[in-house]
Formats: C-alpha cells, sequence, structure tokens
C-alpha cells in the first residue's frame, strides 16, 4: 500500500474509510485515523452496517463515509448522536475554496474534492464532454488554493 509512505510528505493525519480490517493499515494505526465505511445495500440496517465495520477497527475514528456516499439527514442525526464528529460525502469536484460546514443537526461535513466514483459515473451523468480520469483533477486538488 503505497498511500502510507504518502504520509510521510503531508502534514496531518489521514482518515481511512475502511470495510475491513486490514493488517497493513492496522499495524500503522499510530499515524491513521480509521472511519466506518460500510455498505448500505448489502450490510443489513444502518446499525448493523456499521456495527459490523466498528467490530473489525482498532478503534472507533471520528469521520464516516457510507459506500456509494450513501446519506441522508436521519443518518446523519443518528450518527452525531452515536459520537461521530464528521460525515465525508458532499463531491465538490473542481470548486474552489471548498470548507468543512456544519449541517444544522450537528455533524459536520467534510467536503470530498475528489473521489474515484467521480470517473466511473462521469460519462453517464455529465454530457459535456470531458474525459473520465483526468489528472488535471487531481494536480488541481493538490495544487490550487483554497
Amino acid at each position: 500500500m503505497d498511500e502510507i509512505n504518502l504520509l510521510d510528505q503531508f502534514p496531518g493525519r489521514a482518515t481511512y474509510f475502511c470495510t475491513d480490517h486490514y493488517e497493513y493499515l492496522y499495524a500503522n494505526r499510530h499515524r491513521l485515523e480509521f472511519g466506518p465505511h460500510p455498505n448500505f445495500h448489502q450490510d443489513g440496517t444502518w446499525l448493523q452496517a456499521v456495527e459490523g465495520i466498528e467490530a473489525k477497527l482498532p478503534y472507533r475514528g471520528r469521520g464516516f463515509r457510507a459506500h456509494c456516499l450513501g446519506y441522508s439527514q436521519r443518518l446523519a442525526m443518528w450518527l452525531h448522536e452515536r459520537g461521530y464528529y464528521y460525515v465525508s460525502q458532499a463531491t465538490r469536484l473542481e470548486e474552489v475554496g471548498i470548507m468543512p460546514h456544519r449541517h444544522t443537526w450537528g455533524i459536520w461535513e467534510m467536503p470530498i474534492y475528489y473521489c474515484d466514483n467521480t470517473d466511473f459515473s462521469e460519462r453517464s451523468y455529465w454530457h459535456d464532454g470531458r474525459p473520465p480520469f483526468r489528472k488535471s483533477v487531481i494536480e488541481n486538488a493538490v495544487t490550487r488554493p483554497g
């Protein structure tokens, strides 16, 4: 997993949203934050899905991101009551100046600038001719101010 080596180049701790227990990540748990990444389409109720992933992680992190970015106000309220500090599901592709914000119901949103499923669905939903998997999107994410 080359991602771990990237952590040496950037300040702070990275959050890994996990679907399972990963030994390599577990061995580097002091350098990472873990968050559950349940699949609500397969893993039963919210409670079953979240508790199933939480049981596989070395500790409960502060953040949450569901598989396929599944989200609702009710889920956010439930996660906040459960002790989560933020969700990360709102994709702000190519926007400048994206910032975290607090939802009325108490939990924070940490927007996503880029997510791989954006590329997989871009041709289906963005009909402006932009090709998926553009290197410029990632370059802009790490070099543009804001």
